[in-house]
């Protein structure tokens, strides 16, 4: 199924580029190779593949979830160049 000269408008629109015909032409022929590359694995037979969920299924070892101490509130806030009701403040960023 090939890419329409709509789709390809769409795309270059989600995508916020501004392409030129030429472009337009380059990308959209791109965009037909990879697709005529997906559909050519539609025509694998995996009826005895069994599907799987990792590569590797091999048992790793995981550490034990231990608790340790945290940083104190005094000294979180030391280097703060503000501080508001136990919170970092920062400059408005957006207006």
């Amino acid at each position: 199924m090939p890419v329409s000269d709509e789709q390809l408008q769409k795309i270059a629109k989600l995508a916020r580029l501004d392409l030129s015909s030429e472009e337009c032409a380059e990308f959209k022929g791109d965009l037909n190779k990879i697709i005529d590359s997906m559909s050519k694995l539609n025509e694998l037979d995996l009826s005895e593949v069994e599907p799987m969920m990792r590569v590797d299924d091999s048992i790793r070892p995981l550490r034990k979830d231990v608790s340790h101490p945290g940083i104190s509130s005094t000294d979180t806030f030391k280097n703060a160049p503000a501080v508001n009701e136990g919170h970092f403040s920062i400059p408005k960023t957006v207006k």
